[in-house]
């Protein structure tokens, strides 16, 4: 079984994995990005079912950003069966944690880190589609979400550890 972490860019999902991979041991994979994209289709989705079959691992991000990210800045995406078939990967082997935060804490993360992938207006329209995404087609059954702007991250990682060993 994996922990899927999802999020918009400066919601901590890589501070989150470093702390959780510390508490567990689990190595950190990159699921989603805009190089994996670069796979295609095809490639995009064998990466990420081949993820999905590892146990013990923290993969930041999957599918679900391919379809949020894919969609807003016009890079290659999966097929409606392929994200179908990796939603259903997802909800039997997978535990995944929803990262985020109020708009403005995103922005000041987002001007403190001096990020460039995405714009600073893009940020309410990314959590908007999350919504849209956590509750859509291809939803995850089970969904641990996370204002990262209110929580202990010790707190919220040990909650994850624990977690993830009663599924």
């Amino acid at each position: 079984m994996a922990i899927i972490l999802e999020g918009c860019d400066c919601t901590g999902k890589t501070t989150f994995a470093k702390k959780l991979a510390e508490k567990t041991g689990f190595e950190i994979v990159k699921g989603s990005n805009f190089e994996i994209s670069k796979l295609g289709a095809d490639g995009m989705y064998q990466f990420m079912f081949d993820l999905l079959k590892r146990k013990d691992v923290i993969i930041d991000r999957l599918y679900l950003s391919n379809l949020i990210y894919g969609a807003k800045y016009d890079y290659p995406m999966m097929t409606e069966e392929q994200y179908a078939s990796l939603s259903d990967m997802t909800n039997l082997f997978s535990l995944v944690v929803y990262l985020y935060a109020p708009v403005s804490v995103i922005q000041h993360r987002m001007l403190k880190r001096g990020d460039d992938m995405i714009e600073i207006e893009d940020i309410e329209d990314i959590l908007n589609r999350y919504n849209e995404a956590l509750y859509g087609e291809f939803r995850p059954r089970t969904v641990l979400s996370i204002d990262t702007s209110l929580i202990d991250i010790d707190k919220a990682t040990n909650m994850v550890k624990e977690l993830y060993k009663v599924i």
